[in-house]
């Protein structure tokens, strides 16, 4: 689908759609009444018509009255979500005068990988964003011991994204012995939220190797541009990435989407498009999206054109990707659409998410309130008809870099576990595994909490909806 879909209020309430019910008289004969009986009703007419489950949703007998997150999950199938990340499905809510498009934040995205018995969880530093509060302050691999002085736990770690000023404290985590974890405070960091330049093209580079020029692009979230899907300017700035690849004469490509949960259809078939064997340009099958049986409706979308994506066709025949817990969506797109087309996928890194289904985004305007809607619309297939992959993509090099206390070295640096492994496989050498596996150490555990940075996995791949 080209244009993303949009209801007004207006339009969406002017009919009810079949199979749906409306508000019933309670007992009394009055009529129902609920602070979110609007949005409420818009919401369940929309999901009988376009939720991939929307037999289930008819079979529903809705409660206007509830509260309108609690209404919306009322409505979703069990078969919506991943067990440890909820629903793909979601709705949001913010005040009709709020801006869009201008990000407040500290400036770095992180992990909380394991909790210290008797101190905390410790979160780590994934990567900083140029110009940001936190350049220079922080870089990739910092260990976080406490938020404004108290430990970090369930209760306290969204104050990471707060919009104002938190005080962090820095640790040195090492291990002394097998079941001896050492923990040294430093000293304390004060961070000011402030405007973040979120670019998903974080690092792109050329670097030479024994076997040629190897690309390398860390892409972080399938985002069109900072003011929305009618701004190209990252599209654009992705163009120009795969243009410089192509000068620089690049033999293979390494293409990190470890932290990527998914984003724009439309910006994933064009990454797939720069990267594809140029034979498949303007006529090769990129995804089928087929949509719930009422609508009968299954959208083929093919890998753009040479003419549409300019002199930046790089023409793999295979492609690394390094992966992680986080991806998903409209990353695992990308994966599945390349095996659909006999390009040789090489996965580094974690099993991925599983998400094969996707969205669009509707959206609402109720008592002084702006709602966007992103509920599940159709299953995504490839080019050979492929889409069972509910489990993921499990890698044919497994490294969790959240293992243990590894060193990490930056986004991009040669030495970085997973781009090494990468590189080794394209020199034919070989290199030491990330993560050494340290599950035993006494006192440490696993914390298994999925941060919901920035691109989290209950956005979309489909349409042209952000994820």
């Amino acid at each position: 689908m080209n244009v993303a879909l949009k209801w007004g209020a207006v339009v969406a309430m002017a009919a009810v759609l079949w199979g749906c019910r409306t508000p019933l008289p309670d007992p009394d004969g009055n009529p129902l009444e609920g602070e979110d009986l609007k949005i409420n009703q818009y919401v369940y007419s929309l999901m009988c018509e376009w939720y991939l489950w929307n037999d289930e949703v008819k079979a529903i007998t809705p409660d206007y009255t509830l509260e309108y997150g609690q209404f919306f999950l009322s409505l979703l199938s069990s078969k919506d979500g991943r067990q440890g990340f909820g629903p793909f499905s979601h709705i949001e809510r913010e005040p009709a005068t709020s801006k869009a498009g201008t990000t407040i934040s500290l400036g770095f995205e992180f992990t909380i990988p394991v909790t210290i018995k008797n101190f905390g969880m410790l979160a780590r530093v994934l990567y900083v964003y140029p110009g940001s509060p936190a350049d220079g302050k922080l870089k990739r691999g910092d260990w976080i011991g406490k938020i404004n002085g108290e430990p970090i736990d369930y209760a306290n770690y969204y104050d990471f994204y707060s919009s104002g000023t938190v005080t962090l404290t820095p640790v040195e985590v090492s291990l002394v012995s097998e079941n001896t974890v050492d923990i040294v405070s430093k000293e304390p960091i004060t961070l000011s939220a402030g405007l973040t330049d979120t670019n998903p093209i974080l690092v792109s580079k050329t670097i030479q190797t024994t076997a040629g020029p190897v690309g390398y692009l860390l892409y972080n979230a399938f985002e069109t541009g900072p003011g929305g899907f009618t701004d190209k300017t990252y599209d654009n700035q992705l163009k120009s990435v795969f243009s410089k690849f192509k000068a620089d004469g690049v033999r293979d490509l390494v293409l990190d989407l470890r932290y990527n949960g998914g984003g724009y259809v439309a910006s994933s078939q064009l990454l797939a498009s720069l990267i594809v064997s140029s034979d498949q340009l303007g006529t090769g099958v990129f995804a089928r999206q087929v949509y719930n049986r009422d609508k009968n409706r299954t959208d083929v979308l093919h890998f753009l054109s040479a003419q549409a994506i300019g002199d930046a066709n790089i023409d793999m025949q295979r492609l690394f990707v390094l992966t992680g817990y986080r991806t998903a969506s409209a990353s695992e797109l990308i994966i599945n659409s390349m095996r659909g087309v006999d390009v040789d996928i090489i996965q580094i890194g974690d099993r991925t998410v599983g998400k094969n289904v996707g969205s669009e985004e509707f959206t609402a305007a109720f008592d002084g309130y702006n709602y966007s809607i992103f509920p599940i619309m159709f299953s995504s297939y490839n080019a050979k008809n492929e889409g069972d992959y509910t489990d993921g993509f499990a890698p044919d090099y497994l490294i969790d870099e959240e293992d243990g206390f590894p060193v990490w070295h930056e986004l991009g640096d040669p030495a970085e576990a997973m781009l090494a492994k990468a590189l080794a496989v394209i020199e034919g050498t070989q290199t030491t595994d990330a993560a050494p596996r340290k599950r035993n150490v006494s006192g440490v555990e696993r914390t298994g909490l999925s941060i919901p940075i920035r691109y989290s996995i209950q956005g979309m791949i489909g349409g042209n909806t952000a994820n």
